[in-house]
C-alpha cells in the first residue's frame, strides 16, 4: 500500500517531465516561427508542420519555376497539415497555369479566394486572367477587394491598371468607371498616372471624372498632378489643369494672380500662395476681418521670410498694383515685392514702406520676355540674406491685395 505522502509525490514526478516537454515544444515552435522567413529550412527542421516556412522555402528556392514537381510535393505535404490555408491552392494554381492548365488554375485560384478573398498570389493571378479574357469589370471588382484588404503590391496593381487603360480603350472606360466609385486604389492610381508623359495625358480625364463622384478631387491630389505636369516641362497643361479643377467657390479667385485679395487659405498648389516657414514672421491668410495677408514680424531677423505663388503669364508688358497697410513696422533691411522668371531672372522689384500707414498703393511695371520665361514667381521677401540679431524685424504688415494687369503700349 502507498502511503499518503507517496501518493502526493507520484503526480509531481509525472507532471515535471510533462511540463518540461510542453515547454520544449513551445520553445521549438516559437523558434521555428522566428526563423520561418530568413531560415526556412532550419524552421522546418525544428517544426515540420510550419506551413509558412515550407512556403518560404519554395519561394526562396524558386521551385515554382525551376522544379515544379518538387514544389507540388512540398505543397501536398502542406495540405496534410494545413488544408485550410489558401496559399496551398493559390500556389498550386500558379503551377497549373505555368503548365498551360488554365481551367484547373482558375478552379484552384477560386478555391484559394473562397478561403481568403485577399490572398495576394491568387488575387493577382485571377486579376491577370480576367484582364486577359477582357473581363474588365470582374478584374476591377477583384482589385477593389484586394486593395481594400491591404494586399501587398497595391501600387503595382495600380500601375498595371494604368498600362491597361493606355493600351485598350474599352479597358480605359472600365477603369475610369471604376474610379468614379471612389475605389480603394484611387490614390495609388492617380500617383501612377503621374509617372510618365503618356500616362499624364489621362490625368485631366481622371480628375474630371472624380469631379462628378461623391468625393471630389482633393487639393493634394490636384497639386500632385499639377507638379507632375510642371516636372514634365508642360507648364501650360499644369496651369490649365489648375484652373479647370477650381470648384464653384474658388473660381472667382482666378486672375493673373490667383486669390489676389487673399480671401482663401492656401491650398498647397504651386499656382496658389505659399508661405516660407522661416520663423521670421507669422503669416495669416486670410487675415481676420476683411481678409488680406497679415504678416506679423516676430522681433527676429528677417532672413528667410517669404510668401509667393507661381504664375503662368504670356509674354508682354504688365503693371502690378499692391495695396498695403502697416502698423509700427521696423524693417532694417527692407521688405519688397518681386516678379521673377522661374530661371531666377528678376523682372520687377518694388520696396514696401515700413512705419505706420493705411491703404498705401505701390505700383510697378515689368515685361515677360518671349523666350525663357514660361513660368514666373510673384512674391514678397526681405533684403536680409543672413540672420543679423542686431537687425530684427517687428510690427505688422497687411497686404490687402496684389494684382496684375496687361499694359497696352
Amino acid at each position: 500500500m502507498l502511503s499518503v505522502m507517496q501518493r502526493q509525490i507520484i503526480p509531481l514526478w509525472v507532471a515535471g517531465p510533462v511540463a518540461l516537454a510542453a515547454f520544449c515544444l513551445t520553445l521549438l515552435h516559437a523558434t521555428s516561427k522566428h526563423l520561418e522567413t530568413d531560415e526556412p529550412q532550419v524552421a522546418i527542421a525544428l517544426n515540420p508542420f510550419n506551413a509558412q516556412a515550407r512556403f518560404q522555402a519554395i519561394l526562396d528556392a524558386g521551385l515554382q519555376d525551376k522544379d515544379r514537381g518538387a514544389a507540388q510535393r512540398e505543397i501536398e505535404t502542406n495540405l496534410v497539415t494545413s488544408v485550410g490555408d489558401a496559399r496551398n491552392f493559390s500556389l498550386l494554381g500558379t503551377l497549373r497555369r505555368k503548365e498551360g492548365m488554365v481551367e484547373q488554375a482558375q478552379a484552384l485560384f477560386a478555391a484559394a479566394l473562397r478561403l481568403n478573398p485577399s490572398e495576394p498570389n491568387a488575387a493577382r493571378e485571377q486579376i491577370d486572367l480576367d484582364i486577359s479574357a477582357r473581363r474588365y469589370d470582374d478584374a476591377l471588382r477583384r482589385v477593389d477587394v484586394y486593395t481594400r484588404k491591404g494586399g501587398p503590391g497595391a501600387q503595382d496593381i495600380a500601375g498595371h491598371l494604368v498600362r491597361l487603360a493606355l493600351a485598350d480603350p474599352n479597358a480605359q472606360a472600365a477603369v475610369m468607371k471604376g474610379l468614379a466609385a471612389d475605389p480603394p486604389w484611387r490614390s495609388a492610381f492617380l500617383s501612377e498616372l503621374q509617372k510618365t508623359p503618356s500616362s499624364l495625358s489621362l490625368v485631366p480625364r481622371a480628375l474630371a471624372i472624380l469631379q462628378t463622384s461623391a468625393r471630389k478631387p482633393t487639393e493634394p491630389e490636384i497639386a500632385g498632378a499639377v507638379r507632375a505636369f510642371l516636372s514634365a516641362g508642360n507648364p501650360a497643361a499644369a496651369y490649365r489643369l489648375f484652373v479647370t479643377s477650381r470648384d464653384e467657390a474658388s473660381r472667382p479667385l482666378i486672375s493673373f494672380v490667383y486669390d489676389p485679395e487673399f480671401r482663401a487659405a492656401p491650398s498647397g498648389n504651386p499656382f496658389d500662395w505659399a508661405i516660407a516657414n522661416s520663423g521670421a514672421a507669422e503669416v495669416r491668410i486670410p487675415a481676420p476681418g476683411d481678409g488680406g495677408a497679415e504678416i506679423g514680424f516676430l522681433e527676429r531677423p528677417g532672413a528667410g521670410f517669404g510668401m509667393s505663388q507661381t504664375l503662368a503669364l504670356l509674354p508682354g508688358a504688365y503693371g502690378g498694383a499692391l495695396k498695403a497697410s502697416a502698423m509700427s513696422v521696423v524693417a532694417p533691411d527692407g521688405v519688397f515685392v518681386y516678379v521673377r522668371c522661374a530661371s531666377g531672372r528678376t523682372l520687377a522689384k518694388a520696396d514696401i514702406p515700413h512705419g505706420t500707414y493705411n491703404n498705401r498703393e505701390i505700383d510697378f511695371r515689368f515685361e515677360v520676355p518671349s523666350t525663357g520665361c514660361d513660368l514666373q514667381t510673384l512674391g514678397f521677401a526681405t533684403n536680409q540674406i543672413f540672420q543679423h540679431w542686431s537687425r530684427t524685424y517687428s510690427g505688422t504688415l497687411r497686404i490687402h491685395s496684389a494684382r496684375l494687369a496687361t499694359i497696352n503700349e
